[in-house]
């Protein structure tokens, strides 16, 4: 457990990231206002994300074990990846036989279930920065302009009207592909703002490092 929270810690300050995107900063006005601000970004919502970037990215690229990189999702019999997916549900559409288009529908039920997880894992996420729309629309939308993805999904997604978040999922992200990349942006975004509160991240590190400290084991006298 203690090695767990200094590796959120870690992560909080450094934003290390295995999707490799360049590091940017936003510079909005609100930042200075929600910056380690308890109804902002505060050392909660840095955990938060921190959790959700790593459960993402298990789903997209795999979870460690023995194996090396276990794909997340069944499907055929087999554990895939979001990755694996992606290259499956393109090898499906350009192919006309019957039994290969009865594997993409298959596949699509999959990813309304994957969709359906997806869902419930943001939930956090979505319900702490309830009240705050208008706030992440505009660091979306700065974050957008700066990754030159004004063509993003989560773009779109942020200007949907507040309690419908969950349904434009389901609508606009039609194929396994469309999902990965909103997923990615998701994350580029999480990793951004985190970049761009840096109290908020030195406090979670030291609230962190505070647990870890407390939970050692006294040593013997």
């Amino acid at each position: 457990m203690n090695k767990f929270l200094l590796i959120l810690a870690v992560l909080a300050t450094s934003v290390i990231t295995a999707n490799d995107f360049p590091p940017l900063v936003l510079e909005a006005e609100i930042l200075e206002i929600v910056d380690d601000f308890p109804l902002g970004v505060n050392p909660d919502t840095v955990g938060m994300i921190m959790k959700l970037r790593l459960d993402i990215n298990k789903r997209r690229f795999g979870a460690k074990s023995a194996q090396g990189l276990t794909g997340f999702y069944t499907f055929e019999g087999k554990k895939s990846t979001l990755k694996n997916l992606i290259e499956l549900e393109e090898q499906l559409a350009l192919s006309n036989s019957v039994v290969d288009k009865k594997r993409l529908a298959s596949l699509k039920e999959l990813l309304q279930s994957i969709k359906e997880e997806f869902i419930d894992l943001i939930k956090p996420f979505l319900a702490d920065a309830r009240g705050a729309k208008a706030q992440m629309v505009i660091l979306i939308t700065e974050w957008a302009i700066k990754a030159h993805r004004q063509d993003s999904h989560l773009l779109n997604w942020s200007h949907t009207k507040e309690g419908d978040e969950s349904s434009a999922v389901y609508i606009k992200l039609t194929t396994v592909k469309t999902f990965d990349q909103f997923c990615a942006d998701l994350i580029y975004f999480m990793e951004t703002l985190l970049r761009s509160c840096p109290k908020a991240c030195a406090h979670f590190k030291r609230i962190m490092e505070q647990k870890s400290a407390t939970s050692k084991p006294a040593s013997a006298a």
